[in-house]
């Protein structure tokens, strides 16, 4: 955590403490032990790139590119970057829903870090058929990891924290907000031709975390 802060310790105050929730909400130890340890990774809806510099700063040999559609957060994390001198996590201003193929071709692996709740249905579908084109091109690997839906005291603490914080704008909406349940997930990136499988890796966390790695089929 000393070094994330230290990346971001010109940034103000507002976006450090953003930066340091968003570590300490989501098991980074779980995501170590399953991500590959090197591999060039675009991060989908990645923000300020807290999560990309955490997973790089383990393992250096992985480089990140992040991708996010607010411009502010994505001009937060270049100057973070540029003002600790440091390389590995580079970022592009790019409304995920517009991504191509061509976009994901060059990666080995993506990663989608609770962004789908922002999707419509008709937009996941799109999103990952051009992901899986994009793939399998480099017979790469789609990772997301999300929240489970349900009635569970897990699933009802993440519906209010996430609308706490659309309530106060830490989050810039696309006005859908809607969390996609596992079974339904997973038969989405079949249709979209992938084999995929889930982790829950919620253990510990007040969260109903889940990870799910997807193949190009």
């Amino acid at each position: 955590m000393a070094k994330l802060d230290r990346i971001f310790s010109l940034c103000d105050a507002t976006t450090r403490l953003r930066v340091r929730l968003r570590i300490l909400t989501i098991p980074g130890a779980a995501l170590n032990k399953y991500l590959p340890r090197e591999g060039t990774f675009l991060d989908l809806g990645g923000g300020h790139g807290a999560l990309a510099w955490y997973l790089h700063l383990h393992h250096p040999g992985r480089i990140f590119t992040v991708i996010d559609f607010d411009e502010k957060k994505i001009s937060q994390g270049e100057a973070a970057a540029r003002s600790a001198d440091r390389k590995g996590v580079s970022y592009r201003h790019q409304d995920l829903r517009l991504l191509s193929s061509t976009d994901c071709s060059g990666f080995s692996q993506v990663l989608l870090a609770d962004v789908l709740y922002l999707l419509t249905d008709r937009e996941r579908a799109d999103l990952f058929r051009e992901i899986r084109q994009g793939l399998a091109i480099t017979r790469g690997t789609l990772w997301i990891k999300d929240v489970a839906g349900g009635s569970g005291w897990k699933s009802l603490w993440d519906k209010a924290q996430e609308m706490v914080i659309q309530t106060i704008g830490w989050t810039k909406t696309t006005g859908i907000s809607q969390t996609v349940p596992p079974t339904k997930l997973l038969k989405e990136l079949k249709l979209a031709g992938f084999r995929a499988e889930s982790f829950r890796i919620d253990h510990g966390y007040p969260h109903a975390h889940i990870l799910y790695r997807a193949l190009p089929e």
